[in-house]
């Protein structure tokens, strides 16, 4: 079973008011406790039997109804999702690498992702949009925030949807964010899906070409830092400018009000191209890492 990607057109009717999403019937194929047991049967064979593989598809595909829903919910938002199921490999390495966690409780097996144009204000205020409309369910969603506890260099915020009681893991990530990821994820199919899990790059066709997988992976560590202490700058920078826009509102009849004024609007211009300095070094580092990966 491959990787299912939609585009961001929804093939569902949306009605004015919006339908509550998170009442549409979905459910799996078998019973929760069948499911974990299914999951460490998995887990446990080396090589998994014809008919545990059949029914894992039943159960992924079980979360294909969700999913649409939340593609519904998010493109009714304004937003351009993209998504994806889980392929039954990436499910059972999943297991395998993450000891003691049950095939029940993976909030992940259906995900989407959203990723917006601002920095962490803008990521915050879309994550706070998605869970307000499904507030009401009865199963409210829940954020999880990765930038405040990063899983190996990765950060986004996720909103976990829920309906009918299966969860959709929707992924809101800013540019930089999202370049970042995609570059590993583009090194990860090259080189082994442990390097994104804080596993060594495996040893490549000569000492050097080793020496660069392994540089190239750490060097991708620290520019994740990077990008990371660079929006914390810029949710700074838009604490400045917001705080130099009520001044400049206060100041109307104050002579300093043109100064203030063309402060601001500096400010502004600086925060721009600083931003698209650092879009253009992501960039950059991704064509890098891709170039170099192809040892």
């Amino acid at each position: 079973m491959t990787d299912t990607r939609r585009a961001a057109a929804c093939p569902l009717r949306l009605r004015e008011p919006l339908l509550p999403w998170y009442t549409f019937p979905v459910g799996l194929p078998i019973s929760r406790s069948a499911v974990d047991r299914l999951g460490e049967r998995l887990v446990k064979a080396s090589q998994p039997a014809e008919g545990d593989l059949a029914t894992l598809e039943s159960v992924i595909a079980a979360y294909d109804d969700p999913l649409v829903q939340a593609e519904a919910l998010l493109s009714s938002l304004g937003h351009a999702p993209t998504t994806r199921l889980k392929t039954t490999s990436t499910l059972i390495d999943k297991l395998r690498r993450e000891a003691g966690m049950g095939l029940k409780g993976m909030q992940d097996i259906a995900g989407a992702r959203v990723v917006i144009s601002g920095g962490r204000s803008q990521q915050d205020e879309v994550a706070a949009s998605i869970v307000s409309y499904l507030s009401g369910g009865s199963r409210p969603p829940k954020i999880i925030d990765r930038r405040a506890s990063p899983s190996h260099g990765y950060r986004a915020v996720h909103v976990i949807l829920f309906f009918d009681g299966l969860p959709v893991e929707v992924q809101v990530r800013t540019r930089m964010q999202d370049t970042w990821a995609q570059t590993m994820e583009s090194l990860a199919d090259r080189w082994g899906r442990g390097i994104r899990y804080g596993e060594e790059a495996p040893a490549g066709s000569s000492v050097a070409a080793t020496k660069q997988r392994r540089d190239l992976v750490a060097g991708m560590h620290r520019f994740a830092h990077v990008i990371d202490k660079f929006e914390d700058f810029e949710d700074q920078l838009e604490t400045i400018e917001e705080r130099l826009e009520r001044a400049v509102a206060l100041a109307e009849n104050h002579p300093q009000r043109l100064e203030l004024a063309a402060l601001r609007d500096d400010r502004r211009v600086a925060a721009e191209g600083v931003r698209t300095l650092m879009a253009e070094l992501a960039d950059t580092m991704t064509r890098t890492a891709i170039a170099m990966s192809e040892d």
